[in-house]
């Protein structure tokens, strides 16, 4: 018998496996506080993307718990199935997102952080995409819409 898996990495695992694996999981996990499934990470700018720290090093921990072959006991309860879900829909990218399909997940994230991040000055979110991200520009006002539409409370 094999040991079992601390808990909060069984719900990351769980929640990760609900929302399609570990790659982008910074994205996923971040969209995932913000469709009611908060596991507790805190998400910062960092070198232009949208990063959790203490997400990275229980990444780490995570895959080694796995090689080892702990058990996951817990459960996500049906409700934070249901809104997990709803992130996998909006991984999505949209028809008029075609020239950021492979980014899709980190237009999201990046509108929606530094929308947050400046609700009180929102010409900076723009000022900051210019600089960094320039052909996120044109989806801002629709990545909001559907973000707003689908689950997140994104300020103009």
């Amino acid at each position: 018998m094999s040991l079992p898996m601390p808990a909060h990495l069984a719900v990351l695992k769980l929640t990760l496996d609900a929302i399609g694996g570990n790659a982008d999981a910074d994205q996923k996990i971040y969209l995932a506080k913000y469709a009611g499934v908060d596991l507790g990470y805190g998400f910062g700018w960092f070198g232009k993307h949208v990063r959790s720290m203490a997400l990275g090093a229980d990444l780490s921990v995570l895959d080694e718990e796995h090689s080892l072959g702990h058990e996951v006991l817990q459960t996500l309860t049906p409700a934070q199935y249901q809104r997990l879900a709803i992130v996998t829909k909006v991984q999505t990218p949209p028809p008029w997102a075609s020239t950021v399909t492979a980014e899709w997940p980190n237009v999201l994230v990046t509108i929606h952080f530094l929308s947050r991040t400046y609700a009180a000055k929102p010409d900076r979110t723009e000022d900051v995409l210019e600089r960094h991200y320039p052909a996120y520009l044109p989806l801002v006002g629709p990545t909001r819409e559907l973000l707003e539409r689908t689950f997140l409370t994104v300020p103009a």
